[in-house]
C-alpha cells in the first residue's frame, strides 16, 4: 500500500490543505479491512473501478475509519482547509442533514460533476494537473472568520499543542468556540485532540519510533495518555494500529 500526499499551490493554501492518493498494490492481499487515521477536515475523493460511482466526501473525521478495501483499488481526493473559505452545503449531498462527523457521504449536483474533473487525474499521479482543475471550484466561497482561520492555523501547525484559552484574544473564549464549530464541525479541543493524535501517527510511521518516543515527541503526557487516546480513536489497541499504518509506504505533508 502506499498513501502520498502533495502540497496544493500557493493560490490554494487558505482553501485547501492536500492533495492525496491512496493505491492497493499487486502485492497486498487480495482484501482487507484498512484503517484510516482521522485527521479532523473534510475530505472530498473518487475512486477508480464503477465511473457511475458518485464522489464521496467524508468529515470532519475524529475517529478512525476501517474501510474495506480490495487490491487494485485507486482512491484519490482532497482535503479541505478546516475553517476555509470552501465548504460543503447540504444541497450538496444526498443527505439532507449534510455531513456528520465520521460519516461518509455521496456527492450530488455540480459539485458531483467537479469533483470527477478535478480529481480524475490523481488516478493517474497526476497531482499538478488536479491542482489546476481544483480551482474550478464551482461553489461560491464564504470568506473565513479571522480569528477561527488563525486559530485553526495554530493548531495545525502547532499539532494541537496550544492552550484552549490562548487562542484568540479578538473575541471570548464562548464565541471562538461557537464560530469554530460552525466553520470546522469539531469543537476547538476535539480539533486539537485530533491533530495531535494525526502528529502522533505520522511520527511513528515516518520516524519508526516506539510509543514511548511517539507520545515524547508529540506531547502527550506519558505513554498511557496516548495509548487511551489511540484506542479511543481506532477502536484496536495501540500496538496493532501502529504496526498495520507502519505497513504503508507514505508520503506526508508536515503539517
Amino acid at each position: 500500500m502506499t498513501y502520498e500526499e502533495h502540497a496544493p499551490p500557493v493560490w490554494l493554501h487558505d482553501r485547501v490543505e492536500a492533495l492525496w492518493r491512496f493505491t492497493v498494490e499487486a502485492s497486498d492481499p487480495a482484501s482487507f479491512l484498512h484503517v484510516v487515521p482521522p485527521d479532523g477536515a473534510t475530505n472530498i475523493f473518487i475512486a477508480n473501478g464503477d465511473p457511475a460511482a458518485p464522489p464521496m466526501a467524508v468529515g470532519p473525521a475524529c475517529r478512525a475509519a476501517h474501510v474495506p478495501v480490495a487490491r487494485g483499488l485507486i482512491v484519490a481526493g482532497l482535503r479541505l482547509r478546516p475553517g476555509g473559505a470552501w465548504r460543503i452545503g447540504t444541497d450538496c449531498v444526498m443527505d439532507p442533514a449534510g455531513l456528520l462527523p465520521d460519516g461518509t457521504t455521496p456527492i450530488v449536483g455540480p459539485l458531483a460533476s467537479w469533483c470527477r474533473y478535478a480529481l480524475s487525474p490523481l488516478l493517474d499521479n497526476g497531482f499538478d494537473a488536479a491542482a489546476e482543475r481544483v480551482a474550478s471550484w464551482p461553489l461560491t466561497g464564504t470568506p473565513p472568520r479571522t480569528h477561527v482561520l488563525r486559530a485553526v492555523l495554530r493548531l495545525t501547525r502547532t499539532h494541537g499543542r496550544v492552550p484552549i484559552r490562548d487562542l484568540s484574544d479578538a473575541v471570548s473564549a464562548r464565541t471562538l468556540r461557537r464560530h469554530f464549530v460552525l466553520a470546522t464541525g469539531l469543537s476547538p479541543r476535539t480539533f486539537a485532540s485530533v491533530r495531535r493524535l494525526r502528529h502522533a501517527c505520522m511520527i511513528a510511521v515516518v520516524a519508526g519510533e516506539d510509543l514511548a518516543g511517539v507520545s515524547l515527541k508529540a506531547g502527550y503526557a506519558d505513554q498511557p495518555h496516548l495509548s487511551r487516546e489511540m484506542a479511543k480513536s481506532f477502536s484496536m489497541s495501540p500496538g496493532v494500529a501502529m504496526r498495520y499504518l507502519g505497513t504503508i509506504r507514505h508520503r506526508l505533508l508536515q503539517g
